[in-house]
């Protein structure tokens, strides 16, 4: 790594409307690599069809969102700094409409818990 500026990921919204990465996701990137970072991570990326939080969050979930994916990290590596994906999953705050499928549950049980509404 060419140094230790790290630029966190950053809730952008801006991908395609089924999580593949957009022209301004590539921009997005192109524009941080002249900002001299050695490491860029990606926004929130989600690792299961069922566990979107947002509309217009990047995918990671699916072949599909590779062609993206390859170009940006390409972009970031051409740049000069190391790439990252950061791993979203929404649990329980997942907008099952997004996804098209609701969130699995957990097979786990807690006692004596209590739930905030």
């Amino acid at each position: 790594m060419r140094n230790r500026f790290m630029m966190a990921p950053l809730t952008s919204q801006q991908s395609d409307f089924d999580g593949t990465a957009s022209k301004y996701d590539q921009f997005w990137m192109e524009q941080l690599t002249q900002g001299g970072y050695g490491l860029i991570q990606t926004s929130d990326s989600t690792v299961e069809a069922g566990a979107i939080a947002f509309e217009r969050q990047l995918g990671i979930h699916s072949d599909k969102h590779l062609p993206g994916l390859t170009k940006m990290a390409t972009a970031i590596r051409e740049g000069g700094a190391l790439s990252a994906v950061q791993l979203h999953h929404a649990g329980h705050r997942a907008v099952p409409s997004l996804g098209g499928i609701p969130a699995p549950a957990s097979s786990k049980t807690l006692k004596d818990t209590r739930i905030l509404i």
